[in-house]
């Protein structure tokens, strides 16, 4: 059914672009640390992270934070587990070990000599990271009812 309006094309929308590019940076992110941090995935990395910051924190803690299902924040619990970079207490309380937080110190480094720089923006006079905090801001604001999309810029894309 064609109402007289012309569709702009997939490949033109914001909606498009910023799927590709949340994608190309979870490759990205994810193949340069299995690549230079010893075999570690994004997926893992993430958990690493989440566990060293609560300290002391449930899988279902995890997969709330990270946004992830239970079961597949089980399976990298697992291999975290198994390569020692976390312990589960009998609460089934999950901790960093000094192992993870090594892993997580490479991983960091990692990223930081080989992907960071494409965040370099000296021509903005705001950083990618407070474009990146206003954008989430502004999308969790329509989540929770805030907002009704309408104040933008550049209409229809």
């Amino acid at each position: 059914v064609n109402m007289g309006m012309e569709l702009p094309a997939l490949s033109d929308t914001y909606l498009y672009k910023v799927h590709v590019v949340a994608n190309a940076l979870d490759r990205a992110f994810d193949r340069t640390l299995h690549d230079y941090a010893n075999g570690l995935t994004l997926a893992q990395f993430l958990l690493l992270i989440t566990v060293g910051e609560k300290k002391a924190v449930s899988l279902r803690q995890v997969a709330r934070f990270l946004e992830i299902s239970a079961p597949a924040a089980k399976r990298q619990a697992d291999i975290a587990l198994a390569r020692g970079w976390l312990e589960r207490d009998h609460r089934q309380v999950l901790r960093l070990t000094e192992n993870g937080a090594g892993a997580v110190r490479e991983g960091l480094k990692v990223l930081e000599q080989h992907l960071f720089h494409i965040f370099a923006d000296s021509d903005q006079p705001a950083s990618l990271m407070e474009h990146i905090d206003t954008l989430l801001a502004k999308t969790e604001g329509v989540l929770r009812g805030e907002g009704s999309g309408q104040n933008n810029d550049q209409g229809a894309k």
